[in-house]
């Protein structure tokens, strides 16, 4: 009786407290006028009814109309709705931009998280060149490419602080940085 009572115990434990993962996987708003797409698992929490992410997200938008050559990708992962892991945020930009100049390059940022906070390396590397676009006799000529530029910060964080080492290296605004924060 004892054995029967303990497994009753165990399978309503799991069943009580057991999610049913469902997946997303169409348009996600994300503020802009052009959405992009979005695929993720969630669960409904049964105490607030709020839908939680659970498990690996991906975001991908191609730039169409006003945000052509503008591409983005997101990966990371959720653990009961808060950002958990490697977040890989990328950027691609081939002459892109409203007007002069435009921009060829890539914008990546790397970011550590745990239980929802910035916890482990940041980094973030922009790299791209401008160009500029003139209307001449009725044609459009691009010039050249002015020079590739990269800037790049590294920073480690600590369960939402930032911590330790920070490099700054701006070839935009030509600017270097170092310096160390404690605990």
């Amino acid at each position: 009786m004892k054995k029967v009572f303990t497994l009753l115990t165990v399978v309503l434990s799991i069943n009580a407290f057991g999610q049913t993962l469902k997946t997303f996987n169409g348009q996600f708003n994300d503020g802009r006028l052009q959405n992009g797409n979005a695929t993720y698992t969630y669960y409904e929490d049964p105490n607030t009814h709020e839908y939680l992410k659970q498990g690996a997200f991906k975001y991908t938008f191609k730039g169409q109309g006003d945000y052509t050559g503008f591409d983005q990708t997101i990966t990371g992962s959720f653990e009961k709705g808060l950002k958990n892991g490697t977040w890989t945020y990328i950027i691609t930009m081939t002459d892109f931009g409203k007007g002069n100049p435009y921009a060829t390059g890539t914008v990546t940022l790397t970011a550590n998280y745990k239980n929802g906070y910035a916890d482990g390396n940041w980094k973030e590397v922009r790299s791209y060149k401008n160009r500029k676009k003139y209307l001449v006799y009725g044609q459009y000529k691009w010039e050249p490419y002015e020079a590739l530029k990269t800037m790049t910060i590294n920073m480690n964080f600590k369960d939402g602080y930032l911590v330790g080492a920070v490099n700054i290296n701006d070839e935009f605004a030509k600017f270097k940085a170092t310096g160390s924060y404690d605990n």
